[in-house]
């Protein structure tokens, strides 16, 4: 999740976190909106197990959450076991804020 200059919280998906935190930073990611509200810093991040789709539907899940809930995951990663249904401890190998 990354904190852009307008104070918003982006989610993305991504196998390596410098890289593409850098290419949104460049603009020459895919994003869109990453290119007109550039990131200023990562605000919180999550190791997925599991497969590709598993990280790509927390991701679907976090982008549908509201704002208050997505700060309160960047202040505290943590809470993700606890927001998401059926999540278990197993299923986040980290996470972190920045």
């Amino acid at each position: 999740m990354l904190e852009c200059e307008n104070g918003s919280l982006y989610t993305g998906c991504t196998d390596d976190l410098a890289r593409r935190f850098n290419e949104h930073r460049k603009g020459t990611g895919r994003s869109k909106y990453t290119r007109s509200f550039k990131p200023v810093r990562v605000a919180a991040s999550w190791k997925i197990a599991g497969s590709k789709g598993s990280a790509l539907r927390m991701e679907r899940l976090i982008k549908g959450m509201d704002r208050k809930t997505k700060q309160a995951l960047a202040h505290d990663p943590r809470k993700l076991r606890d927001i998401v249904p059926g999540i278990s401890g197993s299923d986040i190998v980290s996470c972190a804020t920045n």
